[in-house]
């Protein structure tokens, strides 16, 4: 979405077509009436208003030399295509391997939710955020229902450990910048529910099979 301010932002849609939160943006706001042009040399640029000479370029994706690329939203990345990627954002889900349909649901040992990446329920998003915070979002009308209140410390990565079961935020500047305890629970794996909560279960745990060992409270806030 362009906005008013100058600032072109990738936002999550709920269920009724509904702005969820923003999990990437060009940074350009305090521009009033920019705008983004899709050039024919193969560029995304965002000028200032009115103007389209170098000098009032704001953002680009740096993709010019690819004559006829486009810009096209997919599987949660925005990017620049042309028989490849030319530029891609950060972004989109992060499912977890070897968990079949529950994957886009599930934080295991198999890979971290990196910044600007999320997974989902039916009913919420946990969305790490580019500025270091991990956010539990209802779908139904953005509403964040927990937070680590990390903001600040952008570039952090949601793990959760297969030796201990402790799930925490990692940033290569700050370190740990929050964690749960140590659950001496090998195995462990976090689940987003369609009852609104995120839930971490020992190993065979499960909502139908009992085990949990933490969870935000959330439930019944979908």
């Amino acid at each position: 979405m362009m906005q008013g301010d100058g600032n072109l932002v990738m936002y999550l849609v709920g269920p009724t077509g509904n702005h969820g939160p923003a999990i990437w943006s060009t940074g350009t706001w305090g521009h009033s009436g920019a705008y983004a042009y899709m050039q024919p040399d193969g560029n995304l640029v965002v000028y200032l208003q009115g103007r389209t000479d170098s000098s009032a370029a704001l953002w680009s994706t740096n993709s010019w030399g690819h004559w006829g690329a486009k810009a096209q939203l997919l599987n949660g990345w925005f990017c620049v295509f042309s028989n490849g990627f030319l530029w891609q954002t950060p972004t989109g889900l992060a499912p977890a391997v070897g968990r079949g349909a529950d994957a886009g649901s599930v934080l295991d040992e198999s890979r971290g939710i990196a910044a600007t990446t999320w997974i989902e329920s039916n009913s919420v998003w946990l969305v790490n955020q580019a500025d270091g915070n991990l956010v539990l979002y209802r779908k139904r009308d953005g509403a964040a229902l927990w937070s680590t209140g990390t903001s600040g410390k952008p570039g952090s990565i949601a793990f959760i450990s297969n030796t201990t079961g402790t799930l925490f935020l990692f940033n290569p500047t700050y370190g740990t910048t929050w964690s749960t305890a140590d659950f001496r629970s090998p195995g462990a794996y976090a689940k987003v529910q369609d009852d609104g909560n995120f839930v971490v279960y020992r190993a065979g745990g499960g909502p139908t099979t009992g085990g949990a060992l933490w969870s935000t409270g959330t439930w019944g806030d979908w």
